[in-house]
């Protein structure tokens, strides 16, 4: 402001002050009485929102705002000279200020912010400012999706040591009073840690700020969108050894479940650095199902050979039939049917060809005792015919006639017997062919069940292992 009266000139006091102030001010000079002694920097944060964590590339973005404060000796003035004015702002362009630089940034330096410092009469100078910030984050996804990552934000000098730079912090953990919450990372803790490093360049050591955010994972969408799905198509994977052979579907069933899980196998893949390090939890649990789902494929594939084996007429080997009847049966709840079918085994068929018969045919003589009998015809009282008969019997007597029909008969029965033996071994062939089938069937009916079991429980062994065990007791 500036005034007119009469033979006096007066000018603004801020105008006044700034004018002193950089009348000898070279923001260049470090603001220290000596060279020896450092200047003390003051930096806090307040982080504002994490706007992404990139696990793909390994890098944070955080919305934050950058507290510092240090003490300019070459920016002090007395109020009461400038009409008790005690503090003002200056461009950080006019003043000295400390070279704090984001060390593992992966943006290029920025130019300098536009946001003025507030410099204080007894020359503290306290400098606010938003910034975007994009780090380095070197990620742990060993636990994903389950995991809890710890990101640094590492802020120290560019140019000066620890003899003309001091860094520190006056709080123990960035604010985080106006965080705005993430959908995907839950923001846990932010503490601050005062570290020193000796660099190449120089004797005395750099002092930096490590801004260590600690993030945990929200899992629910992974839960719900990867891990129950596979979980649903492994349980579905195990109906192979459920369904029947004669569908003609076990094969293509577990094809189509290894294609899910190989699928599934595409989306963790895309949710983790290229180049890491570690093997995560879940991929190591997707990588056992599917060989899992692989071997259910190719004894699905044995199981079908032992069923259609039946069908070429091939006996079950005795060790088979022992091991089946003796021991699965029991074991794998199969009873009713292994009795069964020991039943239709032990029984036989009933014999229509009697050799003894056949040879006491062959040897029939004529000697043999025979009936003969002729018949008379008669009329009685009544003038009524009258049949009658006479039987004679002879024992070692000859007749022609009635060695010739005896013969002839004996040819009639040997054929039939003949043909009914026939018959009785077709009968016998049909038979063994179906309880060798059938053994057949009941054993790969058994395989089924015990490779169920065997699957069913290596499924529940490595799911409760491997993703619930990590999930309850993931590293802190």
């Amino acid at each position: 402001m500036f005034c007119n009266i009469p033979g006096v000139y007066c000018k603004n006091d801020e105008l006044r002050l700034i004018q002193h102030l950089m009348l000898k001010y070279d923001r260049d000079v470090r603001p220290s009485y000596n060279q020896s002694t450092p200047v003390m920097v003051s930096m806090d944060m307040t982080v504002h929102q994490i706007l992404e964590l990139d696990e793909k590339h390994e890098l944070l973005t955080t919305s934050v705002w950058q507290r510092m404060r240090w003490h300019d000796v070459n920016l002090m003035w007395e109020p009461w000279r400038y009409g008790g004015l005690n503090k003002i702002r200056l461009s950080m362009e006019r003043v000295w200020s400390p070279d704090i630089t984001l060390v593992n940034s992966v943006l290029p330096n920025t130019k300098q912010s536009e946001i003025q410092a507030v410099v204080s009469y007894d020359g503290s100078v306290s400098w606010n400012t938003p910034r975007l910030l994009k780090s380095s984050c070197p990620l742990n996804i060993v636990y994903f999706p389950w995991d809890k990552q710890i990101c640094n934000l590492q802020f120290a000098s560019w140019t000066h040591d620890g003899s003309e730079l001091a860094l520190f912090s006056t709080d123990d953990s960035a604010d985080d009073t106006d965080y705005v919450e993430n959908g995907e990372w839950q923001l846990l803790e932010i503490p601050v840690i005062r570290e020193q490093f000796y660099a190449p360049c120089c004797e005395a050591p750099f002092s930096y700020l490590n801004f260590h955010i600690t993030l945990l994972r929200r899992s629910g969408y992974y839960v719900e969108n990867l891990i129950f799905p596979s979980l649903l198509i492994t349980t579905a994977g195990m109906l192979v050894f459920v369904l029947p052979p004669e569908s003609g579907e076990k094969v293509s069933l577990s094809v189509t479940i290894l294609l899910a899980t190989s699928i599934y196998q595409l989306i963790v893949a895309d949710h983790i650095p290229v180049q890491s390090k570690v093997f995560p939890i879940i991929g190591l649990y997707l990588m056992s199902t599917q060989l899992l789902l692989a071997g259910s494929m190719v004894l699905t594939v044995l199981v079908l050979n032992i069923h259609h084996q039946g069908d070429s007429g091939k006996e079950l080997p005795r060790f088979l039939r022992v091991l089946l009847f003796r021991y699965l049966g029991r074991i794998l709840f199969m009873g009713d049917s292994v009795k069964i079918l020991q039943r239709e085994t032990i029984r036989r068929t009933p014999s229509f060809y009697n050799p003894e018969f056949d040879r006491d045919c062959l040897n029939m003589a004529p000697r043999e005792p025979y009936l003969k009998t002729t018949q008379y015809y008669s009329t009685n009282k009544h003038g009524t015919g009258v049949r009658t008969h006479h039987v004679t019997i002879g024992i070692g007597l000859t007749d022609q006639s009635a060695e010739k029909e005896l013969g002839q008969l004996n040819q009639f029965f040997k054929k039939a017997l003949m043909s009914l033996s026939t018959i009785e071994e077709w009968v016998k062939g049909k038979r063994r062919e179906n309880i060798c089938k059938a053994e057949w069937l009941l054993l790969a009916k058994a395989v089924d069940r015990l490779l169920l079991m065997i699957f069913s429980t290596s499924f529940v062994v490595s799911t409760s292992t491997i993703l619930m065990g990590h999930a309850m007791f993931r590293i802190d």
